[in-house]
């Protein structure tokens, strides 16, 4: 299946770094040029956007998986795994167990290969499971065509990206989601669960976000 990397043009040591985890498992990856919320382009067409909408760092994340979804919507593949630029593949996680995770998605229209919950705490101790629910974070995930078609048709300014994904999970029955074998970390007010790949910068905010405020 296609892979995709999301990834600003102004950071190509993201791209480097992500581009040789990837590889490191056998999977070579297409670069997709992330949506940068400081050009003057974005924030012309931001300023047309009618309120309710997030701000100008979310939307442009939820735009540079729009644009990613459109991307693998024009191949003929059935599927794609689609990463931002800041992940990284433990060595427990080889090509046959992703593999694997290919196969599953089969059943459903999309699986995150990590995640972080915003539910409760009892999530924590049962790590190293598959359960069901709506995780969140879109540092990895495999999707089907339709469940790209349904992102895109699903896709609000006023929400983010994210929570567009879990409103799919939940269409398909909440089941979504891969759980690793790591017990997850308390951050701020989210619960995180470690996954297939792992996400370097484990904030509430997505890493295309981030972009905005690095030097």
């Amino acid at each position: 299946i296609p892979v995709y990397v999301i990834n600003l043009k102004r950071r190509p040591d993201r791209w480097k770094a992500t581009k040789q985890e990837l590889q490191k498992v056998g999977l070579t990856p297409i670069r997709i040029n992330a949506t940068d919320a400081t050009t003057t382009s974005f924030q012309t067409y931001y300023n047309t956007v009618q309120r309710p909408k997030r701000k100008v760092s979310e939307m442009a994340c939820a735009a540079s998986h729009l644009h990613t979804l459109r991307t693998f919507l024009r191949t003929n593949s059935e599927y794609a795994l689609i990463c931002e630029d800041d992940i990284i593949i433990p060595k427990e996680t080889t090509y046959d167990i992703l593999n694997t995770s290919f196969h599953q998605a089969k059943c459903m229209k999309l699986l995150l290969l990590g995640h972080c919950y915003s539910d409760d705490d009892s999530v924590c101790s049962q790590a190293g499971k598959s359960m069901i629910g709506t995780g969140k974070c879109l540092h990895a995930y495999v999707i089907s065509r339709e469940g790209a078609k349904d992102v895109l048709r699903t896709y609000q300014p006023s929400e983010p990206i994210d929570t567009t994904t879990q409103q799919v999970c939940l269409r398909t029955g909440g089941l979504c989601y891969i759980s690793g074998g790591i017990a997850c970390k308390k951050e701020r007010i989210m619960n995180y669960g470690e996954g297939l790949i792992f996400q370097k910068n484990r904030t509430t905010d997505s890493d295309i976000e981030r972009g905005l405020h690095e030097g």
